[in-house]
């Protein structure tokens, strides 16, 4: 049986660094897509990579194709989070108001510091999360990702058929 599927076998030190050596590299239209979802650190990490082994490195047209159709899809998703987050954290302040009422109820209970140090922390969050946001990639700006890819793939694209 393991002669009908010798790819499944273990490799041994020697056929491991060969492979790595010799094999070309093919991406799936996700790997690709991913690169505007991961931290600006890890995309760059990639291209590192992408550019080090960029002679055995191959993408189907369909590949390609898909790329181009989503990429649009996936920079407003990545867009929509933002007021996603904004939205969320605008419900929790109008919770923390309801519960800052509690203490006129029932003389035992009071939530002000509590309430005061959520708010502290709420406002925090919602400003690193503005530097994030202007730093984001917007659909009309001009797009390192895709020139990027552009250039690592630009001979390494299959053929229509």
């Amino acid at each position: 049986m393991k002669n009908l599927f010798p790819h499944y076998r273990v490799l041994n030190t020697e056929d491991f660094d060969l492979l790595w050596q010799k094999a070309t590299f093919i991406f799936d239209t996700n790997i690709l897509l991913n690169c505007y979802r991961y931290t600006k650190h890890t995309t760059e990490e990639f291209f590192d990579i992408l550019n080090k082994i960029s002679n055995r490195i191959w993408i189907p047209h369909h590949v390609a194709l898909e790329f181009y159709r989503n990429q649009y899809a996936i920079k407003s998703e990545q867009i929509k989070v933002f007021n996603d987050i904004n939205d969320k954290l605008n419900i929790v302040s109008s919770t923390l108001d309801e519960i800052g009422k509690i203490k006129d109820k029932h003389s035992s209970i009071n939530p002000e510091e509590f309430i005061s140090t959520l708010k502290t922390e709420i406002k925090q969050f919602t400003e690193s999360m503005r530097k994030l946001e202007e730093e984001q990639r917007h659909i009309n700006q001009s797009d390192e990702i895709k020139n990027k890819i552009e250039h690592i793939f630009k001979d390494n694209v299959g053929k229509v058929d």
